[in-house]
């Protein structure tokens, strides 16, 4: 999850895991270029959190991938000024 969504600065993400697992999250701009790794690292079972500051990016819509053993998920986030 992201909140707030949409973000002018601070972006809360978290994820909930069944089990440990080594993960990464990370934020692609529209054109699919990596503008922050915001995470990578192992993780144990249950709730995680981390934060994303988007103070120094442009406006626009965002696509955050958090990748947990070879298990994918996205989702976008709009940054307004």
């Amino acid at each position: 999850t992201a909140s707030p969504n949409p973000a002018v600065g601070a972006v809360r993400l978290g994820a909930t895991l069944a089990e440990a697992a080594e993960v990464r999250v990370d934020v692609f701009d529209a054109l699919g270029r990596r503008v922050a790794v915001v995470f990578d690292g192992a993780v144990s079972a249950g709730t995680s959190e981390w934060t994303w500051d988007a103070d120094g990016q442009t406006a626009g819509i965002y696509i955050v991938r958090l990748t947990a053993d070879g298990a994918v998920r996205t989702q976008t986030v709009t940054v307004v000024r």
